[in-house]
């Protein structure tokens, strides 16, 4: 069974976060790196994003046609993960669109996160769900205060949001409860 609706307009809202950049760091005590060096790496690899997406794939509840929308912070980490993830999906999984926004004010500042972040994040990922037939969340990246407001939003949007822990390889679904929003 898809989780998304067959047509052509379903969205993959995907949360980026740093995985990439933090396994990198692991395994190379070197603290400078560069897009080429990361996106090498994930040919080795998986991030937790990649992880993903490849595991919702091969289970067919995504679709490569779909279009896949990466949520990226307004800081350079952020920015970088998810140039690395694009041209990851573009070269290797073959996605046939993928696309970056950056939410502005979500930076490593909470009063910034408290201030604009928060709204902006919801802002995009709300105008993404309305621009298109079907979408669901992988909320396996980004900042805690992401994933909260994207259970949130899919739980009024009826949306599926997932998740999977680095540590097992089973998609966590969040339950759909009977609400409608005005």
């Amino acid at each position: 069974i898809k989780l998304l609706q067959t047509g052509k307009t379903n969205a993959v809202i995907v949360l980026v976060g740093t995985s990439v950049i933090t396994n990198y760091l692991k395994e190379n005590k070197n603290s400078e790196y560069t897009e080429e060096d990361l996106f090498a790496f994930l040919n080795k690899k998986d991030s937790a994003e990649t992880n993903t997406i490849k595991k919702l794939l091969k289970d067919k509840k995504i679709s490569k046609d779909d279009i896949f929308y990466f949520i990226a912070t307004d800081t350079v980490k952020g920015k970088m993960a998810s140039n690395v993830l694009m041209k990851y999906l573009k070269d290797n999984i073959n996605v046939n669109y993928v696309e970056t926004k950056i939410v502005r004010h979500l930076t490593d500042e909470a009063e910034e996160i408290q201030s604009k972040g928060i709204t902006n994040f919801i802002d995009i990922v709300t105008n993404i769900i309305s621009e298109h037939n079907d979408a669901c969340i992988i909320a396996t990246g980004g900042y805690k205060v992401e994933m909260s407001f994207a259970t949130l939003i899919g739980l009024i949007y009826s949306k599926k949001v997932l998740y999977i822990h680095e540590d097992f390889n089973t998609i966590i679904e969040t339950p759909q409860i009977p609400f409608i929003p005005d």
